[in-house]
């Protein structure tokens, strides 16, 4: 089991190395364009909140993100019309732009990898993505 958990723990280390050799190439800040990532793909509901929830990281770390994007016009914060304790961060025109031309070719690059696998091939993955993080989590808790 040791063994399997080491090929775990390469495989994870590899996709990651991936995304940031990828962050590099674009000079983009790894951990900001993770931020940019969450924003995109919760865009009617993004709050720092969620951001914070999805990287595990600190407050502070996003906010100081959240300004950096805000003073360069990629996002816009506005009314949360759900729950006024919480704005929505919202890309704007340049801060799309910006995804389009970092995450959007790394969210094509990753459809076509998909396509070499098959549904099946594909849910499993899924499911066990979700049960080992499910587990994980709780596992971690008791620590």
């Amino acid at each position: 089991m040791e063994n399997k958990l080491k090929k775990i723990k390469i495989n994870w280390f590899k996709l990651t190395s991936i995304y940031n050799s990828f962050s590099n190439r674009h000079l983009v800040n790894f951990f900001s364009l993770r931020v940019l990532n969450v924003i995109a793909l919760f865009e009617n509901e993004c709050t720092q909140k969620k951001i914070v929830e999805m990287t595990g990281a600190c407050k502070q770390s996003i906010n100081n993100v959240i300004q950096d994007f805000i003073d360069k016009g990629y996002v816009t914060l506005v009314k949360n019309p759900k729950d006024k304790r919480y704005k929505l961060i919202k890309l704007t025109r340049s801060g799309k732009n910006l995804y389009d031309s970092t995450l959007g070719k790394v969210e094509k690059t990753e459809l076509k990898v998909l396509e070499e696998f098959t549904s099946e091939e594909i849910e499993t993955f899924l499911k066990f993505g979700e049960k080992y993080n499910d587990l994980l989590e709780k596992e971690a808790e008791r620590i």
